[in-house]
């Protein structure tokens, strides 16, 4: 398990993508989250990222993290595990985007990169 404190940034308000109609819109939480562990290392491992650092990395609040974690846990695109230190205290939970998370995650910064 990877764990770091350092995690790669994007503008996010410079990103988006084709919606209905092929109108440009901007990217969902979700999609935000899947790029943002894509980009800190989660599809090969499991990355340790405190909830406040992955709102802080997809530029939301904690609570909009937690949701979304929870909406993607519940489409399997994410796993994660709860970690423990020394003294049984839960820490930052690890991450790992699971295959179709991956896919899904791919889908976009294919899509991004052709826009």
């Amino acid at each position: 398990m990877t764990e770091t404190n350092e995690y790669p940034t994007r503008d996010w308000a410079s990103l988006s993508v084709l919606g209905a109609n092929d109108r440009p819109r901007h990217l969902f939480a979700t999609e935000r989250v899947l790029l943002a562990l894509l980009d800190a290392g989660c599809a090969e491992d499991t990355v340790a990222i405190a909830l406040a650092d992955l709102a802080a990395m997809i530029n939301a609040c904690e609570q909009t993290a937690t949701r979304t974690v929870r909406q993607l846990r519940r489409e399997r695109m994410l796993t994660t595990v709860a970690r423990h230190n020394a003294c049984d205290s839960q820490i930052a939970n690890g991450y790992q985007l699971t295959e179709t998370g991956r896919r899904v995650a791919r889908g976009l910064e294919l899509e991004l990169m052709s826009a």
